[in-house]
């Protein structure tokens, strides 16, 4: 997540965040260490040679700023909305402020053209990307107040406004209860939103978009498959509210200034990718609904076909996201409803009322898309969805947590690294 937090009328919540987003995307002096690894994993490659590159599809991103005169975006269809969420502030910067740094680096993974300092290309580079900012520094002084609605809803009208179809988030805001009507709103369009989670549930962690009700949350695996650790603890970064994983460990960035390279490492990276994937699926399959392609992320996930399977507390929700598995199967096959809206988070934003008057059906649809209670998951080796792949073996399993006060985080570390034990390394 982004290491700033901007901050609204929900400020109480900002300063237990503070100690979250401070290094959530932190750089790693050992940039060697650090490549686009999930470029070949994703088989990417494959799929922008077969003309799916997002062509046409609309997609915002909601960050805080961004530089778009980096030679990584140039060329690209990228359009900035200059006037930020919060009054005073400032969206576009040639200064490496943290938050443009993540937020263009955030960008970039969706459409960068790879002649940046870090190479980064684009997973969906034809798409048409709209930033939309809260704008640098923010104190809690009432600037981000918005009329009938908190910031992010704010923000998310914004990118509604601007004719998004896919809203790809990884910046932690504090949350407003009034964001639930313009989500409701959202959702009855059938806006996909994805969200990345926290990187770290050690120091406390708080509710953010990305536990809102039919938000796709978001979290990050290494090349083994494995979670992301917990940057607090060293311990894996399980988040209950998690929907899917995908590849956010040590990928290469610019850090420090625009021409340093580092390594950086969070669901700030595996979000983008995500919201890529959908992208290019419904690039091919223009037919399918925003709902479907929600369905398809979470019937498709790893290498091969299997029954729905989830769970809420392994930090792998539904599984490992496949963009190989996504292409191959049809999203129009599956029911046109978002199947995220149980009120199985901590923050029921929106409201079962908020719901029902913006989607009549909403109240049946949170009973019917009841998730099962095991989860699949699968090798990252070759590509987590590719026909033929040398060891996309599917594991589904059954997890029981038992949540005891001294020894929750032991018995997390042991049944991660069991899991990460059970993978084939990537080829």
């Amino acid at each position: 997540m982004s290491r700033r937090v901007v901050t609204g009328r929900r400020g109480v919540l900002a300063t237990a965040l503070a100690l979250i987003a401070i290094v959530a995307v932190g750089a790693n002096p050992a940039a060697a260490e650090a490549t686009h690894w999930w470029w070949s994993l994703y088989h990417v490659d494959d799929a922008h040679a077969a003309g799916w590159t997002g062509a046409g599809v609309r997609i915002a991103v909601i960050g805080s700023q961004i530089n778009p005169d980096l030679p990584d975006v140039d060329g690209t269809n990228l359009t900035v909305d200059p006037d930020p969420i919060c009054a005073g502030e400032t969206v576009i910067t040639s200064d490496p402020t943290e938050d443009a740094l993540h937020d263009s680096g955030v960008t970039a993974l969706l459409i960068g053209n790879g002649t940046g300092a870090a190479g980064t290309r684009g997973i969906a580079p034809d798409a048409d990307v709209t930033f939309i900012g809260y704008g640098g520094d923010t104190d809690d002084d009432g600037s981000c107040e918005q009329e009938g609605t908190g910031m992010f809803g704010a923000a998310l009208r914004r990118a509604m406004d601007a004719g998004a179809t896919i809203i790809s988030t990884s910046t932690i805001v504090s949350l407003d209860s009034r964001d639930g009507t313009v989500l409701s709103e959202a959702i009855a369009r059938g806006i996909v939103i994805v969200g990345g989670v926290s990187n770290s549930t050690v120091q406390g962690l708080m509710p953010a978009p990305f536990s809102y009700r039919g938000v796709v949350s978001v979290n990050a695996m290494d090349q083994s498959g494995a979670l992301e650790l917990d940057y607090a603890s060293e311990t894996p970064n399980i988040v209950d509210d998690t929907v899917v994983v995908a590849a956010g460990v040590d990928l290469p960035a610019a850090v420090g200034d625009w021409t340093t390279v580092g390594s950086t490492t969070g669901a700030s990276n595996a979000t983008p990718l995500v919201a890529g994937m959908l992208a290019l699926t419904a690039q091919k399959y223009p037919a399918a609904t925003g709902d479907q392609l929600i369905q398809s992320l979470i019937h498709n996930t790893g290498s091969t076909d299997h029954d729905l399977a989830y769970s809420s507390t392994d930090g792998f929700g539904y599984g490992l996201a496949s963009l190989s598995h996504l292409l191959r199967v049809d999203p129009t096959q599956h029911p046109d409803e978002n199947p995220l809206l149980t009120n199985q988070y901590a923050v029921a934003v929106p409201s079962d009322a908020e719901l029902a008057a913006a989607l009549p059906s909403a109240s049946a649809t949170a009973t019917a898309t009841a998730a099962p209670t095991a989860t699949a998951t699968a090798s990252p080796a070759d590509d987590p969805g590719t026909e033929g792949g040398t060891s996309g073996v599917v594991l589904l399993v059954a997890v029981v947590v038992v949540v005891v006060a001294g020894a929750a985080v032991a018995i997390a570390l042991g049944a991660r690294r069991a899991r990460a034990r059970s993978r084939s390394a990537p080829s």
